[in-house]
Formats: C-alpha cells, sequence, structure tokens
C-alpha cells in the first residue's frame, strides 16, 4: 500500500542519513524490498548471506523479521529491526545475542496510551471509547493490547472496535450508532489526518483524539493542520530540542524533502546504534559486533539507548506528544496533563 511504501522510504532515507554520519567507514548499503511478504523476506536474507553481509538493518514488520531471524543467527549476522514489535523476536532462545529492535514491544505501548487515559478521564470521565484500526494484523493486535489495559482500572468504559477500509475513502469514519468521547486510533498518520479532519470532531468538540505511534508525522500536521490541535500522539521518545535531532531535521528534508517521522527515527537510530558497535568492534573495544550492541551505551537524536538480555531498549522508546498550534509539544502524563 502508498501507506507502507512512505514508512519504508522513511526508514531507508533515515538510515541513509546515518551512514553518511559515518561517512569515514565505508559502508555500502544492500537494499531488497521484501514487501512485507515472508517468502520475499527469506529471499532477501539468502541474499544478504551469499553477500556476507555484517549486518541487516530490518525487516520492517515483526513477520518477517521473526521468519528471519533464525537464519541470520545461524549464518551469524546481526538483525537489528527499527520498528517489530512483537516479543516473539527477541524472546527465542535460538537468536539470543544476535536479534535486536530499536523500538520496544507492543505492550510497552499499550500501556502508555492506557495511562494516558486513565489521566485524562479523571477530568474528561470518558464513557465510550472507539478503537480504530487500519485493517492490518499488527493494528487489530495492538487495539486489543490498549482495550485489555485501559480494562485493568475499576472504571468502566463502553468499547467499540472499527477497521478502516482502505478501498473505500469516503466511508464514515465515526459509526453513528456509537457516538464517542475518546477514539484511539492504531494506523499511520495519513489515516489519522482523515480522521481528525471528519465532520465529527467538528459537531462534537470534546471528542478526544489518541493517535500510535505510526500518527506520529510531520506529515500529520501538514494534512490535518488546525484540526489536529488537542490530539495526543504516542511518538518515538526523542529529546526534540537537541541540536542532534534539529540537525537530523534538517538534513531529511533538505536531501530527501521528507518530513520527520516516528519510523524514520527508528530507522536513523537502528542505524546508528548498529553503525557505532561495528566502528567499536573495529578499533577492538569488543571482540564482536553483539557483544559491543550488548554492553555499549548509544547516543542518537539527544538520547541514550541501551538493550537488556534480550536485545530490547531498556527505556522504553514511546513518549506522548500534544499537538498545539499544528506542533507536536512533548508531555509528561504525570504532570503535564
Amino acid at each position: 500500500s502508498r501507506d507502507d511504501i512512505d514508512l519504508a522510504e522513511s526508514v531507508l532515507e533515515s538510515v541513509k542519513l546515518a551512514r553518511d554520519d559515518f561517512d569515514s567507514m565505508n559502508i555500502e548499503l544492500i537494499i531488497c524490498d521484501d514487501y512485507s511478504k515472508i517468502p520475499k523476506a527469506l529471499d532477501c536474507a539468502n541474499l544478504f548471506i551469499n553477500k556476507k553481509v555484517k549486518a541487516v538493518i530490518g525487516h520492517f514488520n515483526s513477520e518477517t523479521s521473526i521468519a528471519t531471524s533464525r537464519l541470520y543467527a545461524r549464518n551469524k549476522i546481526i538483525q537489528i529491526s527499527p520498528c517489530s514489535t512483537h516479543p516473539w523476536l527477541t524472546y527465542q532462545n535460538d537468536v539470543q545475542g544476535n536479534v535486536f529492535r530499536a523500538i520496544s514491544i507492543d505492550i510497552i505501548q499499550a500501556q502508555i496510551i492506557a495511562s494516558l487515559v486513565h489521566k485524562l478521564n479523571q477530568d474528561l470521565k470518558f464513557k465510550k471509547i472507539l478503537l480504530i484500526d487500519n485493517n492490518s494484523l499488527f493494528s487489530s493486535n495492538l487495539s486489543a493490547l490498549i482495550e485489555a489495559e485501559i480494562s485493568k482500572s475499576p472504571v468502566k468504559f463502553s468499547f467499540k472496535h472499527q477497521s478502516l477500509i482502505k478501498k473505500n475513502s469516503n466511508i464514515d469514519l465515526i459509526p453513528k450508532e456509537f457516538q464517542p468521547d475518546l477514539i484511539i486510533f492504531v494506523g499511520g498518520y495519513i489515516d489519522a489526518a482523515k480522521i481528525l479532519s471528519d465532520s465529527y470532531f467538528k459537531k462534537n468538540k470534546k471528542t478526544v483524539f489518541i493517535g500510535s505511534d505510526g500518527t506520529y508525522s510531520d506529515t500529520l500536521l501538514r494534512l490535518a493542520h488546525s484540526k489536529s490541535n488537542g490530539a495526543y500522539i504516542i511518538g518515538a521518545n526523542i529529546n526534540p530540542e537537541s541540536k542532534e535531532f534539529q540537525e537530523y531535521s534538517k538534513k531529511l528534508k533538505q536531501k530527501y524533502k521528507s518530513e520527520v517521522s516516528a519510523d524514520g527515527i527508528y530507522g536513523y537510530d537502528a542505524a546508528s546504534i548498529l553503525f557505532s558497535a561495528i566502528f567499536a568492534h573495529e578499533r577492538g573495544e569488543y571482540p564482536s559486533i553483539s557483544e559491543a550492541l550488548q554492553k555499549m551505551t548509544f547516543k542518537s537524536l539527544g538520547r541514550e539507548i541501551r538493550f537488556d538480555e534480550h536485545g530490547d531498549p531498556i527505556e522504553s522508546t514511546y513518549a506522548i506528544y500534544r499537538i498545539e498550534n499544528a506542533d507536536f509539544r512533548k508531555i509528561n502524563i504525570l504532570s503535564s496533563i
């Protein structure tokens, strides 16, 4: 789909920017499109094995990352996925020390969204919550996790789930028979902009919108503009005021005419982490790339990233933003809402 292509391109562009930061290492990028399909992903994996690569930045989704992970492990090729969030990827016994990811698993995001809902509910007293997914396996699973986490509270809500039908862009996004006072969307920024532009929000100005991390993109701000004001968005936990992030954003726009997105940030993280580990290994600081990844503390876009024993980030990679004046403002749910 166009959304998938946009997301993949944002990751690839950021990987190339990270490679430019390590220009002295003469890194060669070999690119293979797996079309988010397992058979094609296995073809890509075999291509990388035949090319004797040191490491793979990928794959994009969890299914293809999991399907290829043991193949990489058997051939001693490091794998670091920018965006795969299923826990199975790093919890397989026979890939430990070989597989890493630059993003926290699904349940972490579900818990953060649930915490945000309960904090907001102290004042807003939600009754009906509509969970919209983009009709993918990932989004429907995360949507179910979010409901489960919200439901752990003694406060009772009425839930309804709905999936977007891609082929019909004129579909009524908000069901007439269920008038929610909170909408949680799990999907991409283009669909999020459509939802925020729906006439329902004009008629029901108190309705709150929460978007998953796939909605964090400057493109959302451009498409929805003032209609996005007041929305809460889960995004990558970067320091937006840092010099590193400002330079990354500037280079992205100058070189590719692209806008910042969460997926692009995770792509930059995965690449810069991997290149730093390879550089440290080649300098003789660690006996292997794997050990460098397990033991180093990495700096990326104004914050530090470390991995646990499974290869997952120790600190959450998610943060909450509120859109104000068509711009993302990072907030602390414990003190700023």
